[in-house]
């Protein structure tokens, strides 16, 4: 398996393992700019936004803090009112 297919399984996990999580009503939280000590953390971490404007793209909503050069954003399903 070469980096760039082990990089896509780890983001494609990540994000199912999300949806799931975020279709049963509770939220997800993405991040970035942190130092991580594994090797799947730095790729999630990596491709923070990637991961965001995907989980945007499906329909997901955030709140956001940022500071300090990091980025933390809390993901909700959709309240539809």
């Amino acid at each position: 398996m070469t980096t760039f297919e082990e990089d896509t399984q780890i983001l494609q996990d990540y994000i199912a393992k999300s949806i799931e999580t975020l279709d049963t009503g509770e939220p997800v939280y993405v991040k970035g700019g942190y130092i991580s000590y594994n090797y799947r953390d730095k790729v999630l971490d990596s491709n923070c936004s990637t991961i965001v404007r995907h989980l945007l793209e499906l329909g997901y909503t955030h709140t956001s803090s940022h500071g300090f050069g990091c980025l933390d954003y809390k993901f909700l399903k959709r309240i539809e009112l």
